[in-house]
């Protein structure tokens, strides 16, 4: 248990925020996917290699909207109206949502990878 409360304290240093007695037990609990969070996967494994074929396209995933609606999430270097032509607004039946994601810098980091994130809405037609 010592250990367990030396990494998330370590945790909290890193993510220069308090630790929080709730997140010693939220270290401990695995967290297991929906069902509609593994379609989701299953549609990114399908589509995912065409989607980097898209110029300006780095990467992708499966996320969630405001509303904790699961998405598949583009990361793309610059919104441009050519990608968001190519881009799909849907895959599989899950709406797409273009990211846009800044190469990683040692400053205003984003998550663990330093990159820094932009969400661009895009309405539906």
């Amino acid at each position: 248990m010592k250990s367990a409360r030396l990494l998330v304290l370590v945790f909290a240093v890193v993510l220069r925020r308090p630790a929080f007695a709730g997140d010693l037990l939220a270290a401990e609990v695995k967290l297991t996917p929906t069902p509609e969070q593994l379609q989701a996967e299953k549609v990114v494994d399908q589509y995912g290699p065409a989607l980097l074929k898209i110029p300006g396209v780095n990467g992708y995933g499966v996320g969630a909207d405001q509303s904790g609606n699961v998405i598949i999430s583009v990361h793309v270097d610059a919104v441009t109206p050519a990608v968001e032509s190519a881009v799909p607004r849907t895959l599989g039946g899950f709406r797409v949502q273009i990211i846009q994601m800044e190469p990683p810098t040692l400053e205003g980091r984003h998550g663990s990878c330093g990159a820094k994130k932009k969400v661009v809405a895009r309405t539906q037609h």
